[in-house]
């Protein structure tokens, strides 16, 4: 039987910050977040960028709180950006990876670590939150794409009419002119010379 990877559940801080252990005023003062996710997140930050720590560990280590509070904490710290889940299948196991930083997380810092984890066999992992997000969004984004290929076919349909009936029996190409002195509509028919031919 094989071995789960001693490495699975692996925190890492994303350090952006040198030196100093400050903790961002957008951090503290996120409307956002819970006190709960804020503190939990201080307290991953509290641990030197060398220190293993995995996240079976914050359940040991917190223990007033019960898992599923933990998790819950933990969750909104992913939807919110300050923590990036990832997800590798190591034979039957499966090995996960996590990232945080108290600054929360750009494009560019997600693009980084996208290709870092991407090369070592890693998928992004999205929680049941994220997925429905997800699915709402795509969802979302089908029904705009097809309202405007049914807006984009009516209005072939209006161009396509007004073509046809810009031609005559004959297959000359009419134009209308307005008399501005009579509510009438005059039809004037182009022709070419090919037409008297």
């Amino acid at each position: 039987m094989e071995k789960a990877n001693n490495n699975s559940g692996k925190i890492t801080k994303f350090n952006k910050r040198k030196g100093s252990e400050q903790i961002p005023w957008e951090l503290s003062q996120d409307s956002g977040l819970s006190l709960e996710a804020i503190g939990l997140l201080v307290q991953l930050d509290s641990y030197p960028t060398n220190w293993e720590l995995h996240k079976t560990e914050l359940y040991t280590r917190n223990k007033k709180n019960k898992r599923t509070a933990i998790e819950t904490i933990w969750n909104e710290l992913v939807e919110y950006g300050y923590i990036v889940q990832y997800i590798k299948r190591t034979g039957r196991f499966y090995t996960y990876q996590y990232f945080f930083t108290v600054d929360g997380f750009t494009e560019e810092d997600l693009k980084r670590i996208n290709s870092l984890m991407d090369e070592a066999g890693f998928s992004l992992y999205l929680n049941n939150k994220q997925k429905e997000a997800m699915r709402k969004k795509n969802a979302e984004d089908a029904k705009k794409e097809t309202e405007h290929e049914m807006l984009m076919g009516k209005i072939r349909d209006v161009v396509n009419q007004q073509s046809n009936e810009n031609v005559d029996a004959s297959g000359s190409e009419k134009s209308e002119v307005h008399d501005f002195n009579s509510s009438k509509t005059t039809h004037i028919i182009k022709s070419t010379i090919k037409d008297f031919e």
